[in-house]
C-alpha cells in the first residue's frame, strides 16, 4: 500500500501536475489533460485526497472530453470506468482478501489497512458486486462480498 504522498510522486513520474486548492465546485477534485486539482475545501485528510487522486489519475489517462454533464450516458461510462480504475488499484480485491488474512476484521481496520475511507470502501466493494457478482476467486482464496468474508480455495472445493 501507498500513502498520498506516494500517490504523489506517482503522478509526477506519469507528467501529471497536482495541486490543492479550494474550488468552487462541490467537485472533490478535477483534471484536464495532465493537470490534477484535489479540492482542499471538501478534502481534509490524506486519506479523502489518496482516494480522490487514485480516480482522478485515471481520468487524466483514459477520460476523452469534458465528461461534467452526467445526463450523457458516455460521460457516465467513462467516469465509472476512471472510478473502476481507482477502486482497482487502491483496493483491488487481492488487497483486500490480504487485509482479512491479515486480521482486519472492522470497517475500520479494513479501511486503516488499505489506506481509503469508510465511504470509498463501500462504494468500492459495490462496485466489485456489480462487476464479479458475489463473489471473487484469486489464487488460492474466494473472497466472498456479502458478509464480506475470505475462505481458502481447498475449503469451497
Amino acid at each position: 500500500m501507498y500513502a498520498y504522498e506516494e500517490m504523489l510522486d506517482i503522478a509526477y513520474n506519469e507528467g501529471f501536475s497536482v495541486k490543492e486548492m479550494k474550488l468552487k465546485s462541490h467537485s472533490k477534485g478535477l483534471c484536464k489533460g495532465r493537470k490534477i486539482i484535489i479540492n482542499k475545501a471538501i478534502l481534509d485528510t490524506t486519506i479523502q485526497k489518496r482516494c480522490v487522486l487514485g480516480e482522478e489519475r485515471w481520468h487524466g489517462k483514459k477520460t476523452v472530453g469534458d465528461i461534467s454533464n452526467q445526463t450523457k450516458v458516455e460521460n457516465v461510462k467513462q467516469e465509472r470506468f476512471a472510478r473502476g480504475c481507482g477502486y482497482c488499484e487502491l483496493m483491488h480485491p487481492d488487497k483486500i482478501v490480504k487485509a482479512l488474512l491479515n486480521y482486519c476484521t472492522t470497517l475500520q481496520d479494513m479501511c486503516e489497512y488499505l489506506y481509503v475511507t469508510e465511504k470509498y470502501f463501500y462504494e468500492a466493494i459495490a462496485y466489485y458486486k456489480q462487476k464479479y457478482g458475489l463473489y471473487y476467486r484469486c489464487k488460492d482464496y474466494t473472497l466472498y462480498f456479502e458478509p464480506l468474508s475470505v475462505v481458502g480455495s481447498s475449503a469451497t472445493e
